[in-house]
């Protein structure tokens, strides 16, 4: 179904293949294509998509089960690269290995200066980085 709806679909829980092959038939059957799997946190309380299951053994398990059945109704199902946000951060993996990667930003400030008056800026601390953030994708709870 080419021009089917495509789902978004959360993946947002400890992942079952034969749970996630059920959930493609089922969209499948209400003319949905089951579109695109996305790691995600759970927002409903439920247990979060474990870390070590995102684009491991297990996620490639389910993701398999699921696209065997969207093909065998001639749907699609794609995946999201990002876990939890697309920050292109892949849930902190490139950051860790890569930490020359982390965004730096420039401050500013405002310095009221009266007219005809001068104002000598310490150079160190203008150019100093802002504080480190974690590298952390946003969980809103």
């Amino acid at each position: 179904m080419i021009y089917a709806p495509f789902i978004f679909w959360f993946w947002d829980e400890p992942l079952d293949p034969a749970k996630m092959a059920e959930m493609s038939r089922t969209m499948a059957s209400q003319r949905f294509s089951p579109g695109y799997a996305h790691a995600r946190k759970s927002m409903v309380g439920t247990p979060d998509l474990p870390d070590a299951e995102w684009l491991g053994d297990r996620w490639f398990a389910a993701f398999g089960a699921a696209l065997k059945e969207a093909e065998a109704r001639k749907n699609y199902l794609g995946y999201c690269d990002e876990y939890w946000w697309p920050s292109f951060q892949a849930n902190g993996r490139v950051l860790a290995a890569n930490p020359e990667l982390r965004t730096v930003s420039l401050n500013w400030e405002t310095i009221p200066v009266a007219g005809g008056s001068e104002i000598h800026r310490d150079r160190a601390r203008a150019l100093r980085p802002p504080p480190r953030r974690p590298a952390r994708p946003f969980h809103p709870r």
